[in-house]
Order: structure tokens, then sequence, then C-alpha cells
């Protein structure tokens, strides 16, 4: 009995120290992600829908997410892509390029998916749906956001999220509505 009970304490401090090293490297990682990373503007067109669940956020859309295919490689939606980015002259993003392999050099590139896709002049546009979609807010915060005009689509350049970007990976950092920042 003794023996049992000495392997079952062994084994649970084992999971344990697995557990923790793995919610310490998820958090290292966030975290050399803000530090390391460069920041890029995202227009912003937006939703605010709430989820029972996981409580209240914004459904982030961005104005210049597609881009314009002209080889006659066969994409599928849900597909990875590598997106390279950069600043435009106002200091917000525009996708460069797109890559259908990892490229060697990371700098200001995005892993993100495929979304539709249809036919456009000479090629073919698809959708880049860029991992960070949502972006979810403190509760105690919620009506500061309510108390703000809603946002104007006339003015997008007072609405727009702050991404750092590195290595491939990226994470908002925070968020503008109507020129305001919202978040810590």
């Amino acid at each position: 009995m003794n023996k049992s009970r000495s392997f079952l304490i062994g084994a649970f401090l084992v999971v344990s120290l697995f557990q923790l090293l793995f919610i310490y490297r998820i958090v290292h990682n966030y975290n050399v992600l803000l530090n390391k990373g460069e920041t890029y503007l995202f227009q912003l067109q937006m939703n605010d829908p709430s989820d029972v669940f996981r409580g209240k956020y914004l459904q982030l859309r961005f104005k210049n997410n597609t881009y314009l295919k002209t080889d006659s490689l066969q994409l599928k939606p849900g597909q990875t892509l590598w997106v390279k980015i950069i600043k435009d002259a106002h200091g917000f993003t525009k996708i460069e390029r797109v890559y259908y392999v990892k490229p060697k050099n990371l700098k200001g590139v995005i892993k993100a998916k495929t979304g539709y896709m249809r036919p456009s002049g000479n090629g073919q546009e698809i959708k880049i749906v860029f991992p960070f979609r949502k972006y979810y807010l403190n509760e105690n915060r919620t009506r500061e956001l309510e108390s703000l005009p809603r946002p104007s689509v006339s003015n997008d350049k007072d609405n727009y999220v702050g991404v750092k970007v590195w290595n491939g990976k990226a994470v908002i950092e925070y968020l503008v509505l109507n020129g305001k920042q919202i978040g810590d």
C-alpha cells in the first residue's frame, strides 16, 4: 500500500510539473512576442457581439485583409499561408505578399489562413483570416466602451488595433476606437 501511494504522489508531482512548465512556456512566449515584436496598425470594421460562455468581446474585421493572387496555384479555404505585411504612408498595415510555405525571414510575417476566394480582374482575390479576430474586454470596462459613440465608418483612421508581430506570430497589444485607446 505504501509503494502505490508513493507512486501516485510521484506521478501527481510529475504531471503537475509538466502542467506548470506548459503554462510557463505559453506566458513566456507571449511576453517575448510583446517585448521583441514590432507593432503594426490594422484598420478596423467592427461588430460587437457577446458570448454567454466567453463574455463580452469585439469581433474584429480588418479593412485591408485581401490579397490579389495572380499565380495558378489552387488554394482551399482554411489553408495556411504566411502573410508579409508592411506599413503604408499613413502607418497602417497592408499586405505586401503571400507565401505558401514558411519563409526563412519572418520579419513582418504572420501565419494566417485563407478565407473566401473569388475571381477578380487578372487573378483571384483571397480573404486573409488573421489569427487575432476577437478582442476580449474586461467586464468592468464594458460600460466605458458602451458610452463611446459607435465607431464611424467614414473615419476609419481613428479605429484600429495595434498588433505585435514577431517570428511569424502575432498578438493584439491595444485597441483604438474613435481615437481613444481601449484596454490596458
